[in-house]
């Protein structure tokens, strides 16, 4: 409920939305066998043997090993290059349909190395099989990022993700346009969150094919994984009874797409929403860390709905992470004066007092909220109860206890950051092995963190 132990999702509420839709689209389309098939298709020579010297014979070469990983048959395929885009602005690739012959151009200019290449071969082996095989049109608002999500879906999304494809597209006839550039649709980010989703839907447990990514999405990589793992939010994308015929992607989500590439607010107006419907909305922002849209919201959530006691724990929440303690105690109150049997609610006070540095009255609230929940055996999230009452602990400098309080947290729910609260206390009680061992723990669940300093002693 609190979302202590929940990594937040590296891209915003929208883009979220739109890949977990899209990917379910192209599960229903495309059945689960692109997904099992392959872990990843990477630059190596297991998965491109061949030599790339840039001729027309090699690139031949690598465009039958990207058709084959993409189940389209070259022989389809003609091959042609030309040396200047057609308009002002230029082009990697085009895809020509006409009289039942597929033709994919390159840019002599934009073929210097072979991961370029194939990102923009398979941008354009994906338009094969959406625009080639009628699944989906040219009209289409999101045809352009739907192709780029395909390479990800096919398990070739190493290559586009490290040449940051773009969204400027053209067309004229039978002809489709378009160019790589630094920027588009399907940001950096937005490919480690599509990647991080398919090896969540594949249930990989080890992903070595991550290393592979330039470091922006590698980092937005492995915070989808662990937001996917711990939040297993897009649950029903696994689903066996996905509709037969997906549902027409919803208009407010294609309005945003350029707003995501241009990094616009995430907000989606909602002209006259439920109390339930508002508190929906709120809990997504909340998921992404947009507090100012979470907490209006549920401002008017709790306008429509005075007594919603989870919409005030909700709300206290987020106005203690924006430092506003005096407002966020005073949230939790009032849910304590609506349901006093409400234990969440003393919870939340709690932690806020943790917050504030008011230690005795944080102990004092997350006292009664771990007697009156049988231990916080239940559910692991309540964990948080035990994090923050050794964080108190620690403030009085009860360092023992805190050390009692991390283990039955970790117990339930470890994290990176409970592993360095512990090493600490375990620093101040002299015990520098235990430290420095969780120290190491924590660098393992969080290898993007900035190394831990070695104990002195």
């Amino acid at each position: 409920m609190f979302g202590w132990f929940t990594p937040k999702c590296p891209v915003d509420t929208d883009a979220k939305l739109w890949i977990e839709y899209r990917m379910a689209w192209l599960i229903k389309s495309f059945g689960w066998e692109p997904l099992r098939k392959t872990e990843g298709v990477l630059p190596t020579e297991e998965h491109f043997p061949d030599p790339f010297d840039r001729s027309g014979d090699s690139i031949r070469r690598l465009l039958d090993r990207v058709a084959g990983y993409m189940d389209v048959d070259p022989s389809r395929i003609d091959l042609q290059f030309y040396d200047e885009g057609p308009f002002d602005r230029r082009t990697a690739g085009l895809y020509d349909e006409r009289d039942g012959k597929t033709t994919i151009w390159l840019e002599a200019a934009n073929t210097e190395d072979a991961i370029t290449t194939v990102a923009t071969l398979a941008h354009e082996l994906g338009h094969v099989r959406l625009l080639g095989e009628r699944r989906v049109t040219e009209d289409a608002a999101d045809h352009e990022p739907l192709t780029d999500l395909l390479t990800v879906f096919f398990g070739l999304g190493v290559f586009p993700a490290n040449s940051v494809v773009t969204d400027n597209a053209y067309h004229s006839g039978n002809w489709e346009y378009w160019s790589i550039s630094r920027q588009g649709y399907l940001s950096a980010p937005m490919f480690g969150y599509a990647l991080a989703l398919r090896a969540w839907l594949r249930e990989e447990t080890a992903t070595r094919w991550a290393g592979w990514l330039r470091p922006d999405a590698r980092v937005s990589f492995r915070r989808g994984r662990r937001y996917l793992n711990r939040s297993d939010q897009p649950r029903w994308l696994r689903d066996d009874d996905l509709p037969l015929e997906p549902a027409p992607c919803p208009d407010w989500l294609l309005a945003r797409l350029k707003a995501i590439a241009d990094d616009a607010s995430v907000d989606q107006k909602m002209t006259a929403g439920t109390a339930s419907e508002y508190a929906t909305r709120a809990t997504i922002h909340l998921q992404h860390g947009n507090l100012d849209h979470a907490i209006a919201d549920l401002a008017e959530a709790i306008r429509l709905d005075p007594r919603d006691v989870e919409c005030y724990q909700e709300r206290a929440c987020a106005l203690a992470e924006m430092g506003r303690y005096e407002e966020a105690i005073a949230d939790a109150d009032e849910a304590i004066r609506i349901d006093p049997e409400n234990i969440g609610s003393y919870g939340v006070r709690g932690m806020i007092r943790q917050q504030c540095g008011h230690f005795q009255r944080a102990i004092a609230d997350l006292d009664r909220c771990i007697e009156n929940t049988g231990g916080l055996n239940v559910d692991p999230q309540w964990a948080g109860m035990y994090w923050y009452r050794g964080l108190a602990r620690a403030g009085l400098l009860q360092w023992r206890q805190a050390v009692v309080d991390y283990t039955r947290a970790l117990r339930r729910a470890p994290s990176a950051d409970l592993y360095r609260d512990r090493a600490t206390a375990y620093t101040e009680l002299g015990k520098a092995k235990k430290a420095q061992a969780d120290r190491h723990k924590a660098a393992q669940l969080d290898p993007d963190s900035l190394e831990a300093p070695e104990d002195e002693g």
